[in-house]
């Protein structure tokens, strides 16, 4: 029975290591899929100078995974302009990538709502290229220091699990 309660322990903190790898993988999709969806954005204001919904549409269907969904909710949400600023539905679509932000990114985030649809064209481009340069250097860092978390994750939790 101890022999099993050992297994059992050792498992559940194998398990907990490797939960905490996924969340910082997580975290670095996330990065990379808000900063492609920011930079298609910046596409679209320099050549075309799109809408808000058109870009809220435009991104809806071709940005990935949270940055996706952030322009799909920010989309439902536009028809509530009238009645609520526009900084606060980009504050609840955020809400999807709030866990894999940290305080800067959502502050820079929370700017670029600030400014979107609200400016002129170029003052929305600053505010993009600055969020995006964040995001690009927030992505950089991470990818480089993963491969050493992640083995110190795997390696703290086996070897915790094997030490009770």
């Amino acid at each position: 029975m101890r022999i099993l309660g050992a297994c059992l322990l050792m498992a559940s903190f194998f398990l907990a290591g490797t939960a905490a790898v996924r969340e910082k993988r997580t975290r670095i999709q996330t990065l990379r899929e808000l900063s492609s969806a920011l930079e298609i954005m910046q596409g679209e204001l320099t050549l075309r100078d799109s809408s808000l919904p058109d870009l809220c549409r435009i991104l809806s269907i071709h940005g990935t995974g949270k940055a996706g969904h952030l322009f799909a909710t920010l989309l439902d949400l536009l028809p509530l302009l009238g009645d609520s600023p526009f900084s606060s539905l980009w504050d609840k679509a955020l809400l999807c990538c709030r866990n894999d932000l940290n305080a800067s990114e959502q502050d820079a985030m929370r700017s670029l709502g600030l400014v979107l649809g609200r400016y002129n064209t170029q003052t929305q481009l600053r505010q993009l290229q600055a969020c995006t340069a964040l995001l690009n250097r927030n992505i950089a860092a991470e990818e480089q220091r993963f491969p050493a978390e992640r083995k110190l994750l795997l390696g703290l939790s086996v070897s915790a699990g094997a030490m009770l």
